[in-house]
């Protein structure tokens, strides 16, 4: 979601896009909720005062959007969970965890709070709008965003996974089995029940009511269809990574180069091991550092011969796992501090190295092979250790 999307704010370390569909859900709702709400009170409207208080009813909307999800993002925090970001889209909003909650308690939280807050809202705006005169202008916005609030609590609590009341069933299977799959998998396959609901009565509408909300409620349909079909193969691939070593999956004893060393040997050391991309920096048996590419690049070409690895590397200290670690653990760690790799490292010793190059290339010949659901349970059966994935 974050591919075209275009960055707004930052509010608490939680980074806020719009979506380029967002454009289209901002003109779609400019334009009719005024024609819908006005017409029988203000006849006489100049098309300039429609749009205004469209423009007006669609900024609220998704005001109202953001706060819904600033709830389940909060909520996440306060459970120990990081947040990626919000994301408002031409269906309306999302919040992105950089992981699944690890409790039954913390998904059920996360996601009850965000009708809650919905449903707070449209209380507010149903006591502001009986205290503002029916014949100010601003009355019937601010009563149909109570409407809206509470049609908004509403929906998100139909039991459709990924919807937030679809989160809550999950997260009662999941207590109650103990297992986070059979939660997703049984809250998944009741989201595409309502998502292929939602597209018969869309059909329905289309041909015998009205095309325009057909149209909606066939690609809201399609859009929970696809996002509850995404999600559970996410959580079958979480599962089956958290199965399987480090060990399985790093470069094992890779190439080191020390700090002395010129470019132009870092560079033949890369080129003669096929697909490395960085080195770790070692100095007496001890880490230093780590040189990439990208590092290799700062240097001019005519300097290769001079510049020393030291002075180029990335002298922070690197990204480290264990080789026992899971590989989603390693993946939770490389997309946290937006690396392109990690060491492995056993006590002081470096063992490996993991890339996320490695990971992905993994990961794709695995759907390709259809073996997601099993490499954990293969994994476990004893596979050789001394792999040169990265």
């Amino acid at each position: 979601m974050n591919q075209g999307a275009l960055t707004l704010f930052r509010l608490a370390g939680i980074t806020v896009r719009l979506h380029y569909t967002w454009f289209l859900a901002f003109f779609l709702i400019a334009w009719t909720v005024p024609r819908l709400i006005y017409p029988v009170g203000y006849p006489g409207w100049s098309e300039l005062n429609y749009w205004l208080a469209g423009s007006a009813a669609a900024i609220l909307l998704f005001g109202s959007v953001l706060f819904h999800e600033f709830a389940h993002s909060f909520m996440a925090l306060a459970r120990g969970l990081k947040v990626d970001g919000i994301t408002l889209f031409v269906f309306g909003g999302a919040a992105a965890l950089k992981s699944e909650p690890r409790r039954p308690a913390d998904e059920f939280l996360i996601a009850v709070v965000g009708p809650a807050s919905s449903l707070l809202l449209a209380i507010a705006f149903l006591v502001l709008s009986a205290l503002i005169p029916r014949d100010v202008p601003a009355q019937p916005l601010i009563q149909h965003l109570a409407f809206v609030n509470s049609g908004l609590a509403v929906f998100n609590l139909l039991p459709g996974f990924p919807l937030d009341g679809g989160r809550v069933f999950r997260a009662t299977v999941w207590a109650l089995t103990g297992s986070m799959r059979k939660g997703t998998t049984i809250a998944t396959i009741v989201g595409q029940v309502f998502a292929f609901g939602f597209i018969a009565l869309g059909i329905f509408m289309l041909f015998n009511v009205s095309f325009v909300p057909g149209v909606w409620f066939i690609f809201i349909g399609w859009f929970l269809n696809g996002a509850a079909a995404a999600n559970r193969r996410q959580v079958t691939q979480d599962e089956a990574l958290r199965e399987i070593p480090v060990s399985n999956l790093m470069r094992a004893n890779p190439p080191v180069v020390r700090p002395d060393e010129t470019i132009d040997r870092v560079v033949l050391t890369m080129l003669l091991h096929d697909g490395i991309r960085a080195l770790p920096v070692m100095l007496t048996g001890r880490v230093i550092g780590i040189i990439t590419i990208d590092d290799v690049r700062t240097v001019p070409q005519h300097a290769w011969s001079e510049q020393t690895a030291f002075a180029a590397m990335t002298s922070s200290p690197p990204i480290t796992v264990g080789p026992n670690d899971s590989i989603l653990h390693a993946m939770d760690l490389i997309e946290e501090h937006d690396v392109q790799q990690v060491l492995v490292m056993d006590r002081a010793e470096v063992v490996g190295m993991l890339s996320r190059q490695g990971i992905a290339r993994f990961l794709q010949l695995s759907r390709e092979l259809g073996v997601e659901a099993t490499l954990g349970r293969r994994e476990k059966a004893g596979r050789p250790t001394d792999s040169t994935a990265d």
